[in-house]
């Protein structure tokens, strides 16, 4: 595919041997309408504002994940209350470019 070598390697019963190939020929580009249905998660820091539970900063931030993950991915417990300008890392997603 353009310039590039692909090795695709698949293990299935003799029966799947079809779908394995039209996987390995469906490789291609990805067209403008693929790629903006791409969507990748990212961690982010953000600050707190001043007393803000995870459950007020999750919604304030878009993050997609929960509260008690999110409390866990700082070292803290879901119900302790965040300070002011303190920095927490929250998971956002963005569209692939």
């Amino acid at each position: 595919m353009g310039d590039n070598l692909f090795k695709v390697i698949g293990i299935a019963p003799k029966e799947m041997e079809g779908e394995l190939k039209a996987t390995a020929e469906s490789l291609h580009p990805l067209s403008p309408e693929e790629r903006k249905d791409i969507v990748v998660q990212f961690v982010h820091i953000v600050e707190a504002k001043e007393n803000e539970t995870f459950t007020e900063l999750c919604k304030r931030t878009s993050c997609v994940a929960s509260p008690e993950i999110v409390a866990f991915l700082n070292g803290m417990k879901a119900d302790q209350l965040l300070a002011r300008g303190q920095k927490v890392k929250v998971i956002q997603d963005k569209r692939y470019r």
